[in-house]
Formats: structure tokens, sequence, C-alpha cells
């Protein structure tokens, strides 16, 4: 089980309303909140002048991966640390490329797709991209690992992959993907970069990030108000074991202080590699 902190304002009229709310602002209520995916505690705080050493209190070990509002910020000597949904965001990074690579409408031989992947994190991610790929291309330092793999794809799919340890090596791609923000940043390419991570300064590339997902159903339903439902579902899933949450898909992605939907994001492919291309 997880906790989730988030803020709830109350509006005051009138002298004794005002002084009544400022002594709610410091309370905060605790409750067990039961859903389809998993239970989780939920606090409730009346401001963002958070009582931090009772919700550490109340929240016991689970303080070290608390859901919160992104509003919030605990002090550094603080035992809260916000939770960050690492692995479902790379997951979705994932589902994401996948979409947008289906929808495009690109012939299938400009389909070449970069995967930098320095440390050989996303091996297992290769050949889902290859199925929908005429080539796939790895930038990495562990070369032999998957010079490996490649062997294994031509073995079992009669098909294979370039591996370079290159991080130059970028030409003839409509797109490329690095999962780590870290050498994402560093990428110099005029071809889309995605990542997991966020968008933050100028950049030498179009550097696609910052997933946010739009929940339907019971998600959406039982996502707290005010929590950022990547936030939410990601604890679900890697706190709770919530295995549905695989599925989900970037609902946008920003690109310098653009929001882009995997379908845009698939049509700014096809006129940039393809413009004659009819629709």
């Amino acid at each position: 089980m997880f906790a989730v902190l988030r803020v709830e304002k109350q509006k005051s009229e009138g002298i004794f309303a005002r002084l009544l709310h400022r002594m709610k602002q410091r309370k905060i209520t605790a409750e067990t909140v039961n859903t389809p995916f998993g239970s989780y505690v939920l606090l409730t705080a009346g401001s963002e002048h958070v009582d931090w050493d009772k919700v550490a209190a109340l929240c016991g070990r689970a303080g070290k991966n608390l859901v919160m509002s992104r509003c919030l910020c605990p002090p550094e000597d603080s035992s809260i640390g916000r939770f960050e949904p690492t692995a479902l965001t790379s997951k979705v990074l994932r589902n994401t490329c996948v979409e947008i690579i289906r929808r495009s409408k690109l012939p299938l031989y400009r389909k070449i797709i970069t995967l930098v992947d320095p440390m050989a994190r996303y091996v297992d991610f290769v050949p889902e991209l290859l199925y929908h790929c005429i080539t796939v291309k790895v930038v990495t330092t562990q070369v032999e690992c998957y010079n490996r793999l490649s062997e294994h794809l031509m073995e079992e799919l009669g098909a294979s992959i370039v591996v370079t340890d290159d991080m130059d090596s970028f030409g003839g791609s409509v797109l490329v993907i690095c999962p780590d923000s870290n050498p994402a940043d560093k990428i110099v390419t005029t071809v889309p970069v995605l990542t997991a991570g966020t968008i933050d300064g100028g950049f030498a590339c179009k550097l696609v990030g910052d997933l946010q997902i739009q929940p339907r159903g019971e998600l959406a339903a039982c996502t707290p108000k005010g929590i950022a439902p990547l936030d939410f579902a990601g604890a679900l899933y890697e706190l709770n074991g919530w295995q549905g949450a695989e599925k989900l898909t970037a609902h946008t992605l920003r690109c310098k202080e653009n929001l882009l939907t995997p379908s845009q994001i698939a049509q700014y492919l096809e006129q940039s590699n393809f413009p004659n291309h009819p629709n």
C-alpha cells in the first residue's frame, strides 16, 4: 500500500470563517481508499504549508515514496520523499513510440528508427520496434550485448539490427528514441528525439518528453483530484502491482512550449520525411 498527499483548499468568507480556515490549514486528514486497482492511504492538507512531521507520522514507511501534488515540495531534511513513476514512464514512452510509428503513414522502407541505449537497459524493446520498422539502429556502449541480440534476431526472425557506439550516428532515421533524459539532452539531430525525461531549457534537437496520460473509466474515477494521473497510475503499477498500467500510452508530450499528441507527431514524421505521400 502507498500514500497520496493532496491539497484541498477551502473557501473562507467572513472573519470567523477565515479564523476557522487558518486552523484547518495545518490539519491533515487520513483515510484508506479502496479501488479496483488496489488500496492506498489518502492524506488531505488544507494548504501548501504542510506539517511535514505530521505527514511523516501518518505515512510511516510509505512516506519515502509519497505521491503528492506537484505544488508541494518537502524540505531536504524531511524523511518524506516524492514518488517518481520511473518504471511506468519508461513503459508509457515505449508504448507511445510504437503508437507513433504505427500511426505514421510513411512507407515501410522509410521507417528507420534509432534507439539510444548506452547501458543496454532496453534490449527487450528492440524486437517490438523491429516489428514495426524496416531498420532499427542502436547506439550503445554495450556493443557486444546488442551484437548478441542481433545474432539472435537473425536466427529467430531473419532480421538484424545496426549496432554502433557512435553517438553522432543518426543519419537516415526519422525518429530517435532515448528513454533516459541523459544523454537525450546532448543529442544533435534534426529529427524528433523522444525521451521519458522532462523538458527544461533549450536543446540542440527537437526533444519531446514530459509525457502525460489521460485516464479513462475506473482509473479516471479513482485518480485523486490535484494528483498527476501518471504519478498515481505509476504508484498503482510500481507499488501496488497493477499490471493493467502496462497498456497505457501518452495522451500528450511536450516539445518546447507545445503539447503534441502521438497522432500529431506521426503526421509530422510524414510531412518531414515523405511530403508527397498521399494522406
